[in-house]
């Protein structure tokens, strides 16, 4: 990511070239260095463009005029009243990132016609859902702070195969079984869920992250997830029974954190796991790790593998 600023304008700019994968115009350029940078960018067509407009409000929002060419838009405008500015963009828009705005119900209509998104990440913006009929190619999202009665809208997305949900208080996850090609899903701090057994009808998911659901204490069956290879559990501090993962005859990597409330007889279950073959974990002491350990005689994951798909938006976004 290479950022480029008023103060080193000049140098920035000189810097874009065929390794740089997304600009970040982070202060409130002129007009004409928003031309430039849009210039300079016209040899690297894949390059993505970030527009901070935090201190700008709407206005800051039209320098996109300059960027109509780009097929990957991420905007930030915190006191935007309106996101208009995007009508500017490709309508062969292949990724779009929108920031948290004040209001948290900003009208969304304009994004109606960019039907070849492929990923699309939103912050905060309760009224997208009512939009989800436009994207049929979508293949990866990204919802913050977006709450869902349930699931049932996801069968909109054949292609579907990357689901980031969090931050909000969604209470079911029915309807998820939908999600026919999903491979990796991950759902963090959502209060309200206590029951995440439709997981259990994704049939070829391959990589699943649960992190800080307070009310969850149960883990869904995994016995039809035969395609699963990774599973990352953080911070599920009423989760103790782990009885579901001896089931899993596909699990290969198994990343337990924050998870001082586990005991290493919880391990038990998982000695001589046909399929286990990395267990990474974080129980608050050394002396549980090293006894869970010396329990299953499996290795630690060394740094830089495993998931593959980990790693949040924008390594996906890259895709």
């Amino acid at each position: 990511m290479l950022f480029v600023e008023s103060e080193s304008f000049e140098r920035d700019l000189a810097n874009i070239d065929g390794a740089t994968n997304v600009v970040t115009c982070s202060t409130e350029l002129s007009d004409v260095q928003y031309a430039r940078v849009a210039r300079a960018l016209e040899r690297w067509p894949k390059a993505a463009v970030h527009v901070d407009g935090w201190k700008a409000g709407a206005q800051g929002l039209e320098c996109l005029r300059h960027f109509s060419d780009r097929t990957r838009i991420s905007v930030d405008c915190f006191h935007a009243k309106s996101l208009d500015a995007l009508r500017h963009v490709n309508p062969g828009l292949e990724s779009l990132s929108i920031g948290s705005t004040a209001n948290r119900r900003i009208d969304l209509s304009v994004i109606r016609g960019f039907s070849n998104l492929r990923r699309l990440s939103v912050e905060g913006q309760t009224d997208i859902v009512r939009h989800f009929d436009c994207f049929p190619l979508l293949e990866a999202l990204y919802l913050r702070g977006v709450g869902c009665q349930d699931f049932s809208w996801i069968e909109r997305f054949p292609k579907l195969w990357w689901l980031w949900h969090g931050l909000c208080s969604t209470k079911s996850l029915e309807g998820l079984e939908r999600a026919a090609n999903l491979r990796y899903l991950e759902l963090w701090l959502i209060k309200g869920l206590s029951d995440v057994s439709p997981i259990r009808g994704l049939g070829l998911l391959e990589e699943l992250k649960l992190e800080s659901l307070p009310r969850v204490n149960r883990l869904p069956d995994l016995a039809l997830l035969t395609r699963l290879r990774g599973m990352e559990l953080t911070n599920m501090r009423r989760l103790r029974d782990l009885s579901p993962l001896a089931q899993s005859t596909s699990i290969e990597d198994l990343y337990i954190w924050n998870a001082r409330h586990h005991r290493p007889e919880d391990f038990r279950c998982l000695i001589g796991h046909a399929s286990l073959k990395f267990v990474s974990l974080a129980l608050g002491s050394d002396r549980k790790t090293n006894a869970v350990h010396g329990l299953l005689a499996l290795p630690t994951r060394p740094p830089g593998s495993g998931l593959c798909w980990a790693r949040g938006w924008h390594a996906v976004e890259s895709l």
